[in-house]
């Protein structure tokens, strides 16, 4: 190989990482905004076992004397 297509080469590869690169920080800044505009809830509340909502907030003496 002659000096020429080494250095093409050389080239080459600075231009390929170079592509990889910003194709890797564009696609992280995109998954950031992504967040940023719709954020997922850090909480959930939970699901009652048994029984409505209604019930699960109710104090227990009162559901043991409906048993």
């Amino acid at each position: 190989m002659n000096m020429l297509m080494v250095l093409e080469i050389v080239v080459g590869i600075f231009v390929l990482v170079a592509v990889l690169r910003f194709a890797v920080r564009d696609a992280r800044q995109r998954g950031s905004a992504s967040l940023q505009q719709h954020p997922e809830p850090e909480h959930t509340p939970p699901v009652p076992e048994h029984g409505s909502e209604p019930e699960a907030e109710e104090h227990p003496s009162e559901v043991a004397d409906r048993g």
